[in-house]
């Protein structure tokens, strides 16, 4: 680009000079003379303004170019920290929900753990409550048979003793309000008949 605009720029020196020359005529008078030499002034000047005017442009598209260059390398810049940065965020996140993902692992596992304690437990004392009720059953049973010796109060106490058998070998937990219910009933009747 620089080539060029001195080669105009000589193009254009060349030929004002060929124009300031004076060209071979036969006749060159006064008149002629000083309106060629007004010529050659005015193309002079005009070939000084498209000179400036030339390093005015090449100036501009210096700093264009410098601008064009600092803008590429800054988004260059910008690129690089973005892409870093989501890859920390990435790796970060990863992590976190891997962290999470074990603490639900062992959370799960404990209650696990923790529900077949209370199944175990659950099953031990339904075993424990039944056997309780059936000996109370019989010492009921037998105490009620050696006062009143009558067979149809027995009778009774073992149709009890079966409905209550049945109740708790049955896979539903009484609640806390039943078993109260059936200890009250129990506890009175035994001391009636002692």
């Amino acid at each position: 680009m620089q080539h060029l605009g001195l080669e105009e720029s000589s193009k254009s020196a060349s030929a004002a000079e060929q124009a300031a020359q004076p060209k071979p005529s036969p006749v060159i008078d006064g008149a002629n003379r000083d309106a060629l030499l007004q010529e050659r002034e005015l193309l002079l000047a005009k070939v000084q303004r498209l000179e400036v005017e030339l390093e005015r442009y090449r100036s501009h598209a210096q700093r264009t170019s410098k601008m064009f260059r600092s803008v590429t390398s800054y988004a260059e810049w910008i690129r690089e920290n973005a892409r870093r940065d989501a890859t920390l965020v990435l790796k970060k996140a990863r992590a976190r929900a891997e962290r999470t993902l074990g603490d639900v692992e062992r959370e799960r596992d404990r209650t696990e753990r923790e529900l077949l304690r209370l199944q175990a437990l659950t099953a031990e004392t339904r075993a424990r409550l039944t056997a309780f009720t059936v000996a109370a059953l019989e010492v009921l049973d037998a105490q009620v048979a050696a006062v009143h010796g009558s067979a149809s109060e027995s009778t009774l106490g073992a149709d009890l003793q079966k409905a209550l058998q049945s109740e708790l070998a049955s896979p539903s937990q009484p609640a806390p309000a039943e078993a109260e219910t059936l200890e009250h009933t129990i506890a009175p009747t035994a001391r009636e008949t002692t």
